[in-house]
C-alpha cells in the first residue's frame, strides 16, 4: 500500500516571518483606514465651520435689510463670487421656489434643488453638509437652509454649493502617501521579523546540529554545549528551558546507553561461563572412553549448567517485562505473618547449617502479588544468610507497609552501597561461584528492586562494613498497575 505522499511544510522562521509580517500589515492598515476616515471628517468639518460662519452673517444680513434683501445679496455674491472661477455657490428662493438671489453658474454647477438635503431651520446655528455625486460624478458639498424674513415673517430657502474636487484631490494625495507609508512599514516589518526570527530560532538551529552530532560515543562526552549555546545568561527562557531539556535527556541517554552496554557485557559475561564449563567438561569427556556412571556426571553437570543459564534468562526477561510495565500483577489481600513464617521456615536448614540464628516478626494484611512478595523476601534473605558469618543473626521484620531484612554480616563498603541493585553488580566477585552457592546469577537484588517498583514501592539498603546491612522494602497500599 503506497503512502500518500507528505506535502511540503513551511518552517518555522517562515511561519513567523508570515505572521508578524501579516499581524504589523493588518494593523497598519487599520491605522491608515482609521487617519484616511480623520482627515475626511475633518474637511467636513472645516466645511461645515466656514459654511456656519456664512449662514451666521447672511441671516443678520436679511434681518437688516428685509425689504429688498440688498444687504443678504451683497453677501452672497462677495462671499461666494459669481464669476467662473468661484468655487462655491448660493442660491435664496422663496417659499414658492422662486429665485431671489443666485450666484453665477449655480443653476449649471449644483444639481436640482429637490436633490438638496431637508433645510436646517433658521433657529439652528449648527450646520451639516452632505458630500454628493451628481450624474457627472463630479463631488459636491450641498446644505440648506432656512431664513426668516423678519416683518412680513416669510420663509426663505438658501441652498448651498461647494466644489468638493479639491478636497478629494487632497485625500486622493494622502491616501496614496498612507499606501506608500503602509507598503513601506510592511517591507520594513518583513525585514525585521526575517532578523528576528532567525536570531531568534538561531539558539533551536543550534540546538538541532547538537542534536544531529549526538552519537553513542558523544554520549560520553561531559559536555553538550558546542556552538554558543551553553551560555545560560544569553539565552532565552524558553529556550533555556529547551536547552535543559535536551540536557537532562542527553544525560538519560548516556546513562541508559551506559546500562546497556554494561549490561551486555555482564550478559556475555555470565553466559560465557557456563558455557565453557559445558565445553569443557563435556570436551574432557570425550577425550576417551567413559563409564555410564562418568556420563552420568557429566550430564548432571551439564544441566546444573543449563539451570544456572535459565535462571539467568528467567530473571533478566523478568526485569526487562518489569520495566516497561508488562508483567502483569496478580493482586491479592494476605497475612504477611504467614507468608513470611513459610520463607523462614524454607531457610531454617540452610542458616543451621551456617550457624546462623534467623528470627522473624510481622502482622497485618499486604495487598500485593504473593508469589512475587515471596521471591522478592527470598532473595533478600538468601542474600543476608550468604553474608552473614556463623553465630551471626538475621532478622526479618513486618509493620505497615515496610519490610526489613537485617544481618550481622559483614556489611558493604559505601563506594558499593549504591550498586548492590544494580544487575551483575557483586561487591565480591570472588564469591560469584561458592560451592554452597552454584545457581547466584547476580540478579538476585535487582529482581528485588524490580518488584517493588513493579508495585509502585521503593527499596533501599543501608550498611558499615563489619556490622551488617539492613535492606528496606516499602510496599505502596494501592500498586500501580
Amino acid at each position: 500500500m503506497n503512502e500518500r505522499p507528505r506535502k511540503p511544510t513551511l518552517s518555522l522562521s517562515t511561519r513567523l516571518l508570515l505572521a508578524i509580517t501579516v499581524a504589523s500589515f493588518v494593523t497598519l492598515a487599520l491605522a491608515v483606514g482609521y487617519i484616511d476616515q480623520a482627515i475626511e471628517r475633518g474637511l467636513v468639518q472645516k466645511q461645515n465651520a466656514v459654511l456656519q460662519d456664512h449662514l451666521i452673517v447672511l441671516r443678520q444680513a436679511i434681518e437688516a435689510d428685509p425689504e429688498n434683501l440688498h444687504a443678504a445679496e451683497v453677501v452672497i455674491q462677495n462671499t461666494l463670487g459669481g464669476d467662473k472661477n468661484a468655487k462655491s455657490f448660493g442660491c435664496l428662493t422663496d417659499a414658492t421656489g422662486r429665485h431671489l438671489i443666485e450666484t453665477k453658474g449655480f443653476t449649471e454647477f449644483s444639481p436640482p434643488l429637490t436633490d438638496f438635503p431637508a433645510p436646517i431651520p433658521a433657529g439652528q446655528q449648527e450646520t451639516q453638509v452632505t458630500l454628493t455625486r451628481p450624474a457627472n460624478d463630479y463631488p459636491i458639498y450641498l446644505v440648506a437652509a432656512l431664513m426668516l424674513r423678519t416683518g412680513s415673517g416669510e420663509t426663505l430657502n438658501y441652498y448651498f454649493a461647494a466644489d468638493g474636487l479639491p478636497d478629494e484631490h487632497f485625500m486622493e494625495s494622502i491616501r496614496y502617501e498612507l499606501a506608500l507609508v503602509l507598503l513601506l512599514e510592511t517591507l520594513l516589518s518583513a525585514g525585521l521579523a526575517w532578523f528576528i526570527s532567525r536570531h531568534g530560532l538561531g539558539y533551536l538551529e543550534r540546538i538541532t546540529d547538537e542534536i544531529e552530532r549526538t552519537t553513542a560515543n558523544a554520549l560520553q562526552q561531559p559536555d553538550a554545549t558546542s556552538g554558543g549555546i551553553s551560555d545560560a545568561n544569553r539565552r532565552p527562557r524558553e529556550v533555556a528551558r529547551l536547552f535543559e531539556a535536551f540536557t537532562a535527556l542527553r544525560s538519560r541517554l548516556s546513562h541508559s546507553f551506559n546500562q546497556l552496554r554494561q549490561f551486555s557485557d555482564d550478559a556475555a559475561h555470565e553466559i560465557r561461563g557456563p558455557l565453557n564449563n559445558m565445553m569443557g567438561l563435556t570436551s574432557l569427556t570425550l577425550q576417551r572412553d567413559r563409564t555410564p556412571e562418568e556420563y552420568q556426571a557429566t550430564l548432571i553437570s551439564t544441566l546444573e549448567e543449563c539451570d544456572r543459564m535459565k535462571k539467568l534468562a528467567d530473571g533478566l526477561l523478568f526485569i526487562s517485562r518489569a520495566d516497561h510495565r508488562r508483567s502483569a500483577l496478580s493482586l491479592t489481600s494476605f497475612d504477611v505473618c504467614e507468608a513470611i513464617t513459610e520463607i523462614v521456615d524454607y531457610h531454617s536448614d540452610m542458616a543451621h547449617d551456617r550457624g546462623v540464628t534467623i528470627s522473624a516478626t510481622a502482622s497485618g494484611m499486604l495487598t500485593a502479588d504473593r508469589s512475587l512478595f515471596r521471591q522478592s523476601l527470598t532473595n533478600v534473605l538468601s542474600n543476608a544468610l550468604r553474608h552473614t558469618p556463623a553465630r551471626g543473626q538475621v532478622t526479618v521484620h513486618f509493620e505497615g507497609s515496610t519490610l526489613s531484612v537485617s544481618d550481622t554480616g559483614e556489611g558493604i563498603a559505601p563506594e558499593h552501597l549504591p550498586h548492590v541493585f544494580d544487575r551483575f553488580y557483586r561487591v565480591d566477585a570472588a564469591r560469584t561461584h561458592q560451592p554452597d552457592a552454584p545457581a547466584q546469577t547476580g540478579l538476585g537484588l535487582a529482581i528485588v528492586r524490580a518488584i517493588v517498583e513493579l508495585h509502585g514501592g521503593t527499596v533501599t539498603a543501608e550498611s558499615a562494613v563489619g556490622k551488617g546491612t539492613t535492606v528496606t522494602l516499602v510496599w505502596r497500599q494501592e500498586p500501580v498497575l
